[in-house]
């Protein structure tokens, strides 16, 4: 996982998976909680990996991510 929002995130891999096709996604936030969500894939990079497109989170996993999110500011927050 390099890159996530609420609406989606960048997926690291060198496995080539075309643009419009949809999947499963899942993943474990570093707090333990396990996100599963099914996804679009909206652009490749090949070589890189792909962004993903989440079309259904719970709200659950919805305000564990912006939980996840708000940390790595304030993070950088500190470091600024």
């Amino acid at each position: 996982m390099a890159n996530i929002s609420t609406g989606g995130m960048f997926i690291s891999t060198e496995e080539p998976i075309r643009a419009g096709t949809r999947m499963v996604v899942r993943f474990e936030l570093p707090n333990k909680h396990r996100v599963i969500a099914v996804s679009r894939v909206c652009y490749t990079k090949k070589g890189l990996g792909l962004g993903v497109e989440f079309l259904n989170l719970d709200d659950d996993d919805r305000e564990e991510i912006e939980t996840f999110i708000a940390s790595l500011k304030a993070k950088e927050g500190l470091r600024a």
